[in-house]
């Protein structure tokens, strides 16, 4: 990992600040991103306390715009990035509805954050490590890509997407040095 440059979305708590302050550990540079730059703040005083180098990048990935503004200032701080954790996202639980009565915004705010935001943030990175001939891409999905939950569709579909992303991007980047792995971890303590 020493000074392999990294990016963390959904940095501000839980796996992604978790995974950020790991990487930091193990020798990353480490951009952080998510809405809440306060949370980002304290994260990259915590990695500088620890002797890391961090860059904080507050911004919205339900905009269609932010993964290509996010990519750019990461590799404005610190260069091209080759490690990508895909760890922001929605999750049902902010708004519960059986199928039948589910809100349709609430449905596309979810499919943005959590697959559209992955995949156009994956597309960035690729032609860098394809030209490194080295790459690592870890989506943080969910047990609910294998055991779905009641009232929650976006959620379940969204990381069933991120899921076949996550293997289709290890399939045609098996032969270029570039890995592409999702964890589907179940209920997990964020604060």
């Amino acid at each position: 990992m020493n000074n392999r440059v990294a990016l963390v979305t959904g940095a501000g708590r839980g796996i992604g600040r978790s995974s950020a302050l790991e990487l930091a550990r193990r020798g990353a540079r480490v951009a952080v991103t998510a809405r809440t730059e306060s949370q980002l703040e304290s994260l990259v005083q915590e990695v500088a306390a620890a002797g890391g180098r961090a860059v904080a990048i507050a911004d919205d990935l339900s905009d269609p715009a932010a993964p290509a503004r996010i990519h750019a200032r990461v590799k404005q701080a610190f260069g091209p990035i080759e490690i990508l954790v895909n760890n922001a996202g929605i999750g049902s639980s902010q708004a519960p509805q059986p199928l039948l009565d589910f809100d349709d915004e609430f449905w596309h705010l979810t499919m943005a954050v959590n697959v559209t935001a992955p995949y156009l943030l994956t597309k960035l990175v690729l032609p860098d490590m394809i030209a490194a001939g080295w790459g690592r891409i870890i989506n943080i999905s969910s047990i609910n890509c294998k055991v779905p939950a009641m009232h929650a569709a976006a959620y379940v579909v969204s990381k069933h997407a991120l899921t076949g992303l996550t293997k289709v991007t290890a399939k045609e980047m098996a032969d270029k040095g570039i890995t592409a792995n999702a964890v589907c971890p179940g209920v997990t303590a964020t604060e």
